[in-house]
């Protein structure tokens, strides 16, 4: 099976209930739950009934972002049916929200949620949107950025990270940039 994924981030009104609802319609087929732990999020794993998807649903409590895990050969057919059949934040929509919203709670969500719907690939206008975060004024958009980093995983942001880490004033943004850049090397 082909190893392509892509996640699609749901919004608030999308519960499990109504998650299992649609899979049994689309005659996806059950393959497993993992209970929520401290350390572990709840899932359910579905797979298509052709058996060249999986799908993974996943309550990150970490974060507190539901969202679909799509793994398989015909993710973008995939993405089309869920988009017409659930409700699910486009990228450019939470980036709007990002831009007008003005309670830090709040923003720090969206922040989460552009980060778990990033998709794997560079994308350059994602990424110019994403990285103003890296230097805003509120410390805890800054962490929330930085810690959103873990999703996106895009190498792309390190030369911005170190530049956090070697000017930001904050302590804590500058640790927790320090361990992103470490994971991002991890990746090259």
């Amino acid at each position: 099976m082909c190893t392509k994924s892509k996640r699609l981030v749901l919004k608030g009104n999308m519960s499990r209930d109504v998650v299992d609802t649609f899979a049994y319609n689309e005659y996806w087929l059950w393959n497993d739950t993992i209970k929520a732990s401290e350390s572990n999020p709840y899932e359910v794993i579905y797979q298509t009934e052709d058996e060249k998807n999986i799908i993974h649903y996943i309550e990150d409590h970490l974060l507190g972002v539901h969202y679909l895990l799509l793994r398989g050969e015909q993710l973008d057919e995939l993405t089309k049916i869920i988009h017409s059949k659930l409700e699910v934040f486009k990228i450019q929509e939470l980036f709007e929200l990002i831009s007008k919203e003005t309670s830090i709670p709040d923003l720090i969500q969206y922040i989460y949620f552009v980060a778990v719907a990033s998709p794997s690939n560079f994308k350059d206008d994602y990424y110019e949107n994403y990285r103003e975060l890296l230097f805003d004024i509120n410390e805890n958009v800054k962490l929330a950025a930085i810690g959103g980093l873990g999703y996106i995983e895009w190498k792309e942001f390190r030369e911005d990270l170190v530049k956090v880490f070697e000017n930001d004033e904050s302590k804590k943004v500058r640790a927790s940039a320090e361990t992103m850049i470490k994971g991002i090397d991890l990746l090259l």
